[in-house]
């Protein structure tokens, strides 16, 4: 929470009132303060300190979300997530990307002290076991398999898609059950292949 206690504080010294508890600040609550301050921005504030303010908005965004993945899906979704947003700076920054007040602050963060405690931190969460709500979801799924006949099926839902893939290779391993990965045909903006919607026929199919 460190790592994302820094970024809320530096947008409240940027002029954008934001909570100082990383526990309480939502996602969906920064990407409304991000279009209130593109629709009207505070009066007396310069231009390239909205754009700054939008950039440290977007940045935050990613930590909130892969705070989100920890605390109610587990750390390995975490990991994946801030590898995964790790490796799209790296291409943006060696295309030349167009967004280079974002692209800076991403690498200040990706080199922080803290960042880098938070990963150690996440993989050491990692290593210790599996969020709890993994471990009664394929206990669940254990008994209703094994009192119900075959052909019997049921569908888990998750909010966020960095936690589907770990989802799936955990109830993967519950005896009886055989885990498919199910996700709307809509992709997530620089969709892996984890990632990506499936289309209608893949749909059908499982």
């Amino acid at each position: 929470l460190e790592a994302y206690r820094a970024l809320l504080r530096k947008l409240r010294e940027s002029g954008v009132g934001v909570g100082d508890d990383p526990a309480k600040v939502r996602r969906y609550s920064l990407l409304t303060k991000q279009k209130e301050l593109a629709a009207a921005p505070p009066a007396g504030m310069e231009q390239h300190h909205v754009y700054r303010a939008q950039a440290h908005l977007t940045v935050a965004m990613m930590v909130a979300q892969g705070v989100e993945l920890a605390s109610s899906h587990g750390c390995s979704s975490a990991i994946a997530h801030f590898r995964r947003d790790m490796e799209e700076w790296r291409l943006l920054r060696e295309g030349g990307g167009r967004r280079k007040m974002g692209l800076q602050l991403r690498e200040e963060l990706y080199q922080s002290e803290v960042y880098h405690e938070m990963l150690s931190k996440l993989a050491e969460g990692e290593a210790a076991g599996s969020h709890p709500k993994l471990s009664a979801t394929a206990a669940l799924l254990s008994h209703h398999f094994g009192a119900h006949p075959a052909g019997s099926r049921v569908m888990v839902f998750t909010s966020l898609r960095d936690s589907v893939v770990e989802l799936t290779a955990h109830l993967a391993k519950v005896e009886g059950v055989r885990a498919f990965r199910f996700v709307g045909q809509a992709s997530a903006k620089g969709s892996d292949e984890t990632r990506k919607g499936l289309s209608q026929a893949q749909q059908r199919e499982v």
